[in-house]
């Protein structure tokens, strides 16, 4: 399944915006740091029965992406 990432941008913030956040973040690693921020799993009631999928704020913040499963990681490079 091919996913078209620039439709999943929250409506209203730009994917520049997104970009310049993670781009903050990583001017504040120390030099050859990394950060790695997990996305939410998916929660299951029982079997096949999930409860509705919410996604970490710190992740959606830096990402704008509401679905699972997704994790970023960005460096100082």
């Amino acid at each position: 399944m091919v996913v078209d990432l620039c439709a999943l941008v929250t409506p209203g913030i730009t994917a520049l915006e997104y970009a310049q956040r993670r781009s903050k973040l990583a001017a504040k690693l120390p030099k050859n740091g990394i950060a790695i921020i997990a996305g939410s799993d998916i929660k299951y009631r029982s079997g096949a029965v999930f409860y509705d999928f919410h996604q970490d704020s710190n992740f959606f913040y830096f990402t704008g992406m509401a679905y699972a499963p997704q994790d970023l990681a960005t460096d100082t490079s």
